[in-house]
């Protein structure tokens, strides 16, 4: 977990201080990767000066956010204010910097703000906000704050650039058998799935309309000899039951914006009748009436596969995908497996940047886990245990 240390004038901020870390220690994505230090709430009692506090957080952050405004700070005259300290040492010690800016206009900061900011934003983006309506501004800033923390986290492997949902039928789908079937349009002969990939992104765009978005818990898409499961996070709404889902009923989206925007952009075709299509499909299929249950405060989706296919010798596959799945753990499975597996074929076969291999693997080996014998060319990679 990374802890993001926020740093400004503290009185000018106060507001969005807190704001920031009640933002960032509530969001379901940002909750179990990041935390945040406020100062005023999280310095605990010592008998050291407020300086060396501040300065040993620091040391233990990643993230350096700094918040600049119109107010330079307090401090005696020939020093430097407490933020800009703050800054120094993120710069020493190399942090990744964070930056906004409120305003646009610079004739309303202090002479010594307006340096500061000069000093900041040498090399550095950095993000401007509006502060015309406070609470526009305060709602402006924790976007462009989750957003920069996104995307450390697609940096890092721990979101994806592909969605979910793609990544999810992708995977099922390597693990389903495929043959060709009657030659009803031509020579070529039409593509036969055991399982059609329309029942199977019924049940994940079900999943990813209806979880529980307040949950840390992860949507699971699970490959069986005899079946397919997709379970979620959270259960029915209050309005419906289990035994309602097998017959024809009324619509109640546990999260309506996210399936009325799943809707505009065609995962869903028509909001409400998800699990009736997929009911019908597999039945036109000749599969058994898939399972549908609640249990232990997650969804579940059972899809069986046809019965020829789950009696056939050698096929016992079973995987998972999780969200939260970090991809330093993935690098060492497939490393593990073939040592000689390059950063491309890494990149295609997780689902991540070659960026994001690259400093992943970096990591590893700072952490001494993954060692590199011999050359770039021709040499493999070894897996070294967990230090204690």
């Amino acid at each position: 977990m990374k802890q993001v240390f926020i740093s400004s004038v503290q009185k000018e901020f106060e507001r969005e201080r807190a704001a920031i870390k009640k933002m960032i220690e509530s969001d379901p994505i940002l909750k179990p990767n990041f935390k945040a230090f406020v100062f005023e709430i999280d310095a605990s009692a010592s008998d050291k000066s407020t300086q060396q506090v501040y300065l040993k957080e620091i040391e233990k952050s990643d993230i350096y956010l700094l918040l600049v405004g119109n107010k330079y700070g307090y401090c005696k005259e020939g020093e430097v204010s407490p933020t800009e300290q703050e800054f120094d040492k993120a710069q020493e010690l190399g942090l990744t910097k964070l930056v906004f800016v409120r305003g646009t206009d610079n004739s309303k900061r202090d002479e010594r703000e307006k340096l500061f900011l000069d000093k900041v934003s040498r090399g550095r983006v950095r993000v401007r906000y509006q502060d015309s309506e406070p609470e526009q501004a305060v709602g402006e800033l924790l976007d462009e704050v989750r957003n920069s923390l996104r995307d450390i986290m697609l940096d890092d492997g721990i979101l994806s650039e592909k969605p979910f949902e793609d990544q999810a039928i992708a995977f099922i789908s390597r693990h389903l058998n495929h043959g060709a079937g009657a030659h009803s349009h031509g020579a070529a002969a039409d593509d036969v799935d055991e399982i059609p990939n329309s029942v199977i992104a019924e049940a994940v765009n079900n999943a990813i309309a209806h979880r529980n978005y307040a949950s840390i818990g992860s949507i699971q898409v699970e490959v069986y000899s005899d079946r397919v499961e997709v379970i979620s996070p959270g259960r029915l709404h209050r309005a419906i039951t289990v035994t309602d889902l097998y017959k024809k009923h009324e619509s109640f989206a546990t999260n309506p914006r996210i399936a009325r925007a799943m809707y505009q952009v065609k995962y869903i075709e028509t909001i409400g009748t998800g699990l009736t299509d997929l009911l019908k499909e597999c039945k036109a299929k000749g599969l058994r009436k898939p399972l549908l249950e609640e249990v232990s405060g997650r969804f579940r989706i059972v899809i069986w596969r046809p019965k020829t296919v789950a009696n056939r010798g050698g096929n016992t596959l079973k995987g998972s995908l999780k969200g939260s799945l970090k991809s330093s753990q993935k690098i060492i499975e497939v490393l593990t497996k073939d040592p000689h597996c390059t950063y491309d074929s890494l990149a295609e076969i997780i689902g991540i940047s070659r960026r994001a291999v690259t400093k992943q693997i970096q990591r590893l080996r700072q952490s001494g886990r993954l060692r590199r014998i011999g050359p770039d060319k021709g040499g493999h990679w070894e897996i070294l245990p967990r230090q204690v």
